[in-house]
């Protein structure tokens, strides 16, 4: 009992993991076939049948294209982001008449949106 017992109990735990790993695998594989039914691959003519080297190869060129564009798309946003918080704390300056020259500009701004729908008629 003190050998057996733990020992069908480790055999029934790893026997779980290795289920689970197994289910992981075999959703992973069909991860992978449906990424290459949709994205296409080489003609299997052409490379021996499907599965082969160079359909897991041409897979991976688009994947790496696909990261590269995606980290391009991120940097352009990033860098975006950086000059508009560059643009956010140019005008805190401390000094109270750039604050009221400030909240006149933004008044101006918003009568003339209001006086916009208006400003057909008044040109008649």
């Amino acid at each position: 009992r003190v050998v057996v017992d733990p020992t069908l109990a480790l055999a029934r735990s790893l026997d779980h993991v290795d289920s689970r790993l197994d289910d992981a695998v075999w959703m992973l594989a069909g991860t992978v076939t449906g990424v290459k039914r949709t994205w296409g691959s080489p003609s299997e003519s052409e490379h021996g049948g499907p599965g082969t080297a160079s359909d897991a190869r041409g897979l991976a060129a688009r994947a790496a294209g696909l990261e590269e564009a995606l980290d391009d798309t991120v940097r352009w946003l990033a860098g975006r982001v950086r000059r508009l918080g560059r643009l956010a704390r140019r005008p805190q300056t401390g000094q109270l008449h750039q604050y009221y020259l400030q909240a006149v500009a933004v008044l101006a701004v918003l009568l003339l949106l209001l006086l916009l729908p208006l400003l057909p008629a008044m040109v008649r």
